[in-house]
């Protein structure tokens, strides 16, 4: 039990609840690994929960059922779910709870039950029966405005938070371009000018152009983060991943968000400067959100000629482009000591789309945007002079869920390609990266879960997650994408029941014929339960598991694996011993 000040003290004051006449002290907590518990897995309990979880709480969701926004964040691992109805014992272990339920008189009770224990709480629906009360906020990366109003008006702390955040980014934009920033009314009424009439620095406002990396979208940069999450409108290229934002944890709410051609319309260039300008002239922070890096076949000189020439305000922010970095994630070194001193970089299209007439020389050469005519490069670097044995390899969706990779000679590419059902966006890597290859000395992991983070250090890892969002009322389903074509892998790696009957009804027997394993007891029994014999393994920093251990009766034991420090040998792995070949395919379909 968690408890603040003297606990007989707490438990003779059970009935001394808050009072809206009460104050509050505004405090910042640090939230990393605070233990938060949410009563109720509603619409309300839903944004309590996601707040916590963005300021790095270790938040539980405590209810029968949960929306499908909570559905998708548990799938990520931000958030845990006990599925059950409420009863005071749950409340123990933790320092904060949220009484989010349908129920008003159940959310007293529970903030009731919180000071008997002396824990802090929440209760959505009564801020007189409150000990804490969530403020309206405002984040830019650098400084936090938290408004609050005792509980008693929270759309009046929503505008004056929304003032506030408007004057700091007007300042802010004044600031980088050097000028004094004008103090302005903080509640101004509607002020329309027409183009050029009474314009101030403010009114125009700034336009960053954010290199947003190679896909994965943890790898942005820290200043291009802080830029997105800042920006009151973001227009982002097609390639750029469509859960960009909620995978940063940065709200959409409150922003004007656009794809490039989202539809049937391509954009053209001209649209895109136009449409960067009338916003930034409507008083607004943009974010033009580019795949890889701005000025790496990204068309960012274009649109900051065009915003100089229209006196717009604007910053670039570099960002990793894929023709590094997905080599690299690759485990493809594009200079090597002793052995590879330079790398060239070309895109396979020149203007018209028609093919490049030659590729540069250099010990390893990078093209992108050439997955669709690989034929033909091919033919080309051939006819260029490069030997048809030259080591090469094409990296499909590189960093991202769904990665293929296929190495095969020069002269081979295409045919190994083909039959590997690879297609765009991939990078084409030529010469003595594809052939140094640091990948192919360790294991090759194909990981079903939703995050892979915890397992990256044991292997190559491919991420091809078995189970799709969860729309709001419906249940776990397979995922959209899967019945690709399976990437070549030794182990697979599976998370959740579910997942394993996702793969048996999309791939058959065939997805578990090499090295097996689990990540919690449930999903190795359902697999158990159906012959199929897997390793029950625990992510832990620094540790890598070792042999495979059998027990009596084929029942795997599971490894301590901080007792073991040596990977199992690839040659050793008895491909196929981990199927029964009796499966029926009823069996497993069910998911356990």
């Amino acid at each position: 039990m968690n408890t603040f000040g003297n606990t007989s003290a707490t438990q003779a004051r059970a009935n001394d609840v808050p009072t809206a006449a009460g104050r509050y002290l505004t405090l910042a907590v640090h939230t990393a690994g605070l233990r938060c518990l949410v009563v109720g897995g509603g619409r309300v309990g839903t944004r309590k929960a996601l707040k916590l979880a963005d300021a790095g709480a270790a938040v539980t969701v405590l209810a029968p059922e949960i929306t499908g926004r909570l559905r998708q964040a548990v799938r990520l691992g931000r958030v845990h779910w006990r599925q059950a109805e409420y009863d005071p014992a749950e409340l123990d272990n933790f320092l904060l709870v949220v009484a989010a339920t349908s129920d008003a008189a159940l959310n007293v009770r529970i903030g009731r039950d919180c000071e008997v224990r002396g824990i802090l709480s929440c209760v959505a629906s009564s801020a007189s029966s409150s000990r804490v009360i969530f403020p309206a906020e405002y984040d830019d990366g650098e400084i936090t405005v938290a408004v609050h109003s005792r509980g008693r008006d929270c759309r009046r702390s929503q505008q004056l938070r929304d003032d506030i955040a408007a004057e700091l980014r007007r300042h802010r934009a004044a600031g980088q371009a050097g000028i004094e920033p004008i103090p302005r009314p903080l509640t101004p009424g509607p002020s329309p000018r027409r183009r050029g009439e009474g314009r101030t620095f403010w009114d125009r406002q700034i336009v960053y152009l954010v290199g947003a990396g190679p896909g994965a979208p943890d790898l942005i940069s820290v200043r291009g983060y802080r830029a997105v999450r800042c920006a009151e409108v973001v227009l982002a290229d097609r390639l750029v991943p469509r859960t960009f934002l909620e995978e940063l944890g940065i709200p959409a709410a409150g922003k004007t968000i656009r794809w490039l051609e989202d539809g049937a319309r391509r954009w053209s260039q001209a649209e895109i400067n136009r449409w960067l300008v009338r916003h930034a002239r409507a008083g607004k922070v943009v974010a033009r959100l580019k795949g890889g890096d701005p000025f790496v076949f990204g068309r960012g000189d274009a649109e900051i000629d065009y915003l100089s020439e229209q006196g717009v305000p604007w910053e670039v922010i570099p960002g990793c482009s894929s023709a590094t970095a997905v080599p690299t994630a690759a485990g493809l070194p594009l200079t090597r000591r002793g052995q590879a001193h330079s790398f060239a970089v070309a895109t396979a299209r020149v203007s018209g789309g028609e093919i490049a007439g030659s590729f540069p020389r250099a010990d390893s050469l990078v093209i992108l945007m050439g997955a669709g005519v690989l034929d033909q490069v091919v033919a080309r670097l051939l006819t260029d002079g490069w030997p048809a044995d030259t080591p090469a390899a094409v990296v499909e969706r590189g960093t991202l869920a769904w990665e293929r990779r296929v190495a095969a000679r020069l002269s081979q590419l295409g045919a190994a390609a083909e039959d590997a059902g690879v297609g765009p966006p991939a990078v084409i890597v030529v010469g003595s990266a594809a052939g140094t290859g640091m990948g192919s000395r360790r294991r090759r992991i194909l990981f079903t879960g939703s995050n892979p983070a915890d397992v990256r250090g044991w292997g190559e890892v491919l991420h091809w997650p078995a189970l799709g969002s969860w729309p709001e009322g419906e249940l776990a389903s397979p995922h959209p994408e899967l019945g690709r074509p399976l990437p070549a892998h030794d182990v697979i790696c599976f998370t959740a029941p579910a997942g394993v009957g996702a793969y048996w009804t999309t791939y058959g027997a065939a997805a578990f014929r090499g090295e097996v394993w689990c990540l919690d007891a449930a999903t190795r029994r359902t697999l158990a339960r159906h012959g199929i014999r897997a390793r029950l393994v625990t992510p832990r920093t620094g540790s890598m598991p070792g042999p495979l251990q059998y027990g009596p009766h084929d029942h795997p034991v599971p490894p301590h694996l901080d007792d073991l420090d040596r990977p199992a040998p690839l040659d050793d792995l008895a491909i196929g011993d981990h199927v029964d070949e009796r499966l029926s395919e009823s069996g497993l379909a069910a998911g356990g």
